[in-house]
């Protein structure tokens, strides 16, 4: 009787160790299952937030692109400007002095206007005419390498001080 016993026991113990070693299985298949499932939400997490990122570095790349022509642009102006200050400034050193008389033998004849009232000036009405500050800072810049050492400009430059300044001297 113990052989038919044993022998009945066996298979109930056999099938109840399968079964638990399947279910056991299917637990392990199932958390890692869900694990992978976690890395695969937290993958297509950080892919969206890199394409975002992606987007918005496009974005700002074109963004620079166009900061970057508008420079080259205002560039060229300034470049341009320059040359016609530097023409202009050229053009009125080689003029001859119209009033000789007053100057001294030896002396150069000097305009009543200083640079330093220039630069006032042109600080004044910076935000009045901001369309002008450029201008005017070119001219000044140039115009400093002339002025003597407490401001006072050659006659010379009279007629350009007239014509780039003269609104703000009140002409």
């Amino acid at each position: 009787m113990r052989s038919a016993t044993s022998s009945s026991f066996r298979p109930s113990v056999h099938a109840d160790l399968l079964y638990h070693g399947r279910v056991e299985a299917t637990e392990v298949n199932d958390r890692r299952l869900a694990a992978v499932e976690q890395r695969e939400l937290a993958l297509a997490r950080r892919a969206a937030e890199l394409s975002a990122r992606e987007r918005a570095l496009g974005e700002l790349e074109r963004a620079l692109h166009e900061q970057a022509r508008e420079l080259i642009v205002k560039q060229r102006a300034l470049e341009t400007l320059e040359r016609a200050v530097h023409e202009r400034l050229e053009a009125v050193v080689q003029q001859p002095e119209t009033e000789p008389a007053e100057a001294p033998e030896g002396e150069e004849a000097l305009s009543t206007v200083t640079l330093y009232e220039l630069e006032s000036l042109v600080a004044t009405r910076r935000d009045a005419e901001p369309e002008s500050v450029e201008e005017w800072n070119d001219y000044l810049y140039h115009l400093r390498e002339f002025a003597q050492p407490d401001g006072r400009l050659p006659a010379r430059f009279d007629g350009l001080i007239e014509d780039v300044f003269g609104p703000l001297l009140g002409r």
